[in-house]
């Protein structure tokens, strides 16, 4: 495909089909290669923080979202925000059976106001940032 020509309606959605389903090989794979019952991993030992791929994935589809809104849609951004939703994707349902009582979740959602503030303050932050940005280049 020349570099100059904008993809064609199928070839975003091969592009992002095939993106999709990637992070979805690799995570199963990985996890059936790698995975130790008993381990922790590095980045949970450091912060304590219960991270799993789907909050990459997330982040992945943030970035996506604000390539889409303020510079364009093309190969590279419709790439990340297919592997952004397949790797969210693929923790989703597992998300959705995870045992624990309401109590519990209303618990933490409560107790955690001041760093869910702080996450919407940094992410309006950077978009903000971002807009900055690309219309500065676009001048």
């Amino acid at each position: 495909m020349n570099k100059n020509k904008k993809p064609t309606q199928i070839n975003k959605l091969i592009i992002f089909c095939i993106s999709l389903t990637i992070p979805f090989l690799f995570w199963r794979l990985w996890l059936y290669t790698f995975y130790n019952p008993g381990e922790t991993s590095i980045l949970r030992t450091l912060t304590g923080l219960n991270i799993h791929h789907y909050h990459y994935g997330i982040t992945l589809v943030l970035i996506a979202t604000l390539l889409f809104i303020f510079y364009k849609v093309n190969n590279y951004s419709i790439v990340i925000a297919g592997i952004g939703f397949g790797t969210y994707f693929d923790g989703f349902i597992s998300r959705l059976f995870k045992s624990s009582t309401r109590a519990t979740e209303i618990f933490n959602y409560n107790n955690n106001l001041i760093p869910t503030t702080i996450l919407f303050t940094t992410l309006i932050i950077i978009i903000s940032i971002f807009y900055l940005i690309t219309e500065r280049y676009k001048n």
